[in-house]
């Protein structure tokens, strides 16, 4: 087998081995929002006790990296996707860290009384954002990478909104307090989603056509806000 193939080979098994855990930690984080969605305490601890499986798939493709740079000298483009598999691989794991984050506070949050806010929009954002950024892994499709740093703007947008009314919730009663904190912390740990994937999919970018977007929109314009 000559080396170009045995690269080939190899290369493949990485991409199929980063999908595969985006895809794991889609569905991680699917499990997360509807247990906070739906008030499934069954559900919630499902997700905190899968996270060691999150950890160990990101340490396997750790490996599949580090063999891929010590058996082999990778042309530039090799290069760029080898470089952003790791930071991807990376940043899916910390997806996974705050969907079990989500599952926590839910946690604490489904014994009482609801407050009257419904996180579903912004739930919603994030559950479409990671979406897009599997499809963009998936295809080799630049495009829907690129949707995902508009749709960053809009989560930002949802966590001032969201912070705004759960503070007044807050004030009205002091026995909202607690709740509110949690549920602040939720959003949080959405918008913080909302970042990662931002990262994921400029780090698509990068390795398609190496242009590095990390502080520009696709047009060129400087992103506000972002989170490199």
């Amino acid at each position: 087998m000559t080396a170009k193939h045995y690269f080939d080979v190899e290369y493949e098994h990485l991409r199929n081995a980063i999908v595969t855990m985006g895809i794991e930690v889609e569905q991680h984080l699917f499990k997360a929002i509807d247990a906070h969605l739906q008030y499934n305490e069954a559900l919630a601890d499902t997700v905190v006790s899968y996270d060691h499986v999150i950890d160990k798939m990101e340490m396997e493709v750790d490996d599949l990296c580090v063999k891929l740079f010590a058996k082999l000298q990778p042309m530039a483009f090799d290069l760029r996707f080898l470089a952003s598999v790791i930071k991807i691989n990376n940043d899916f794991e910390r997806i996974g860290d705050q969907a079990v984050s989500i599952a926590r506070h839910s946690l604490y949050l489904i014994p009482r009384p609801r407050l009257s806010v419904d996180l579903t929009p912004m739930t919603m954002l994030a559950k479409e954002m990671v979406h897009h950024v599997i499809d963009a892994l998936v295809n080799n499709n630049i495009y829907f990478a690129q949707d995902v740093l508009v749709m960053e703007e809009n989560m930002d947008r949802f966590l001032m909104e969201y912070m705004g009314s759960i503070e007044a919730i807050m004030k009205q009663d002091p026995k909202n307090v607690r709740r509110g904190i949690n549920l602040l912390f939720i959003t949080r740990c959405l918008e913080r989603i909302g970042d990662l994937t931002t990262n994921v999919a400029e780090d698509i970018v990068f390795y398609m056509n190496a242009k590095d977007i990390r502080h520009s929109h696709p047009e060129g314009e400087e992103k506000p806000g972002s989170a490199g």
